[in-house]
């Protein structure tokens, strides 16, 4: 993607809700919480240098498409996507079949592969079915050049319910610049997230 037409994808990016923003404001996401996503919404468009995992994960994606191209004999390629009739619910496929009407999400993985589909992943692919309305979609996952891991993923309407309602509030609170209602949001969930915390292994109380 060259320089002008990425450009152009952030804005896109910027004027609806994507896919990667709903694990944020649906609170499940390790890596950005509701007011992040909230600030890079009424902010104008900053480039963000990305980190070592991320470059990875560049760099294997194409990977990962060719494999999975390959075990389904049919191309996948990167596609945008705008809801057919609420324009700011949007999405980035990582792969998509128009035939099949199939999709991907491609991750990579880290160190080793996982059964199930991680929750920090399922807004962003529910999300996928609601904005698409895909017969299907699969998280492929990449450890490294030669082996991707694929997990098909199921529709859940009621989940997809309730993350709509929640996108649709995300997206009022950012047309209506309504910080104070995503910071009461974003408090509530770090109180949350301070009283679940589990206490590390082996460490032990020394004063009791």
């Amino acid at each position: 993607m060259n320089l002008d037409k990425r450009t152009e994808w952030l804005e896109w990016r910027r004027l609806g809700v994507g896919s990667s923003d709903v694990p944020a404001i649906m609170g499940v996401s390790p890596y950005n919480n509701i007011l992040d996503i909230y600030l890079s919404k009424i902010n104008p468009v900053e480039e963000k240098e990305p980190n070592y995992v991320m470059q990875i994960g560049n760099k294997l994606e194409p990977i990962a498409r060719s494999h999975y191209e390959l075990l389904m004999d049919a191309d996948f390629p990167a596609t945008n996507f705008s809801h057919a009739s609420v324009s700011y619910l949007r999405v980035s496929l990582d792969g998509f079949n128009l035939e099949l009407n199939r999709a991907i999400e491609i991750k990579y993985c880290g160190k080793s592969f996982t059964e199930i589909c991680p929750e920090k992943y399922i807004p962003q692919i529910q999300y996928q079915y609601l904005v698409t309305n895909c017969n299907h979609i699969d998280l492929v996952q990449i450890h490294n050049m030669n082996q991707v891991n694929i997990i098909p993923v199921l529709r859940d309407n009621e989940y997809i319910s309730r993350m709509l309602e929640k996108v649709d509030w995300f997206w009022a609170c950012v047309i209506g610049r309504k910080e104070e209602e995503i910071n009461e949001v974003f408090a509530s969930e770090n109180l949350l997230k301070r009283k679940t915390k589990k206490p590390r292994s082996g460490v032990r109380n020394v004063l009791g």
